[in-house]
């Protein structure tokens, strides 16, 4: 199948993974500049609130080894990650795995439409130019603070 996955956090990079591995072709659409979702933080000071997610100082409240994926375990002592060092757990699951080339970073979903036939046209739009392209199941991982 021909799958659209919406979002490059934790939810949407482990999506990717799993439909690559059961055969699918997958395009992810990421509307921030990088992975990571709300676990992105820029470093500019003077960036758009929207590119701000987490805090400076924010340390998981459980330990990565239970944070981790599956395929992707940490071993050694519990520790609890600082937001920075679970970013580079993030990259580093999506290097290993090649999953950056199925992502469209700086790509906003605008439309999302059921068509008669049961496949969905995705209507995105990136550097000033729109397009759609139907894919035969949409998988949303936009995060726990979208609103549709």
């Amino acid at each position: 199948m021909k799958i659209c996955v919406i979002g490059a956090g934790p939810s949407g990079l482990t999506t990717v993974k799993q439909l690559l591995d059961e055969g699918h072709t997958v395009r992810c659409f990421e509307r921030g500049s990088n992975i990571g979702g709300i676990w992105q933080r820029s470093a500019d000071p003077s960036a758009d609130a929207e590119d701000m997610k987490v805090f400076d100082s924010l340390i998981l409240t459980i330990s990565i080894k239970l944070m981790s994926y599956s395929d992707f375990m940490v071993t050694g002592d519990r520790v609890f990650y600082t937001h920075a060092q679970y970013r580079q757990y993030l990259d580093d699951y999506a290097e290993k795995f090649g999953l950056r080339r199925h992502i469209a970073l700086d790509t906003r979903v605008e439309e999302v439409k059921k068509e008669e036939d049961g496949r969905w046209a995705v209507t995105v739009s990136s550097k000033g130019s729109r397009e759609t392209t139907v894919f035969d199941a949409v998988a949303v991982c936009s995060g726990p603070f979208q609103t549709p």
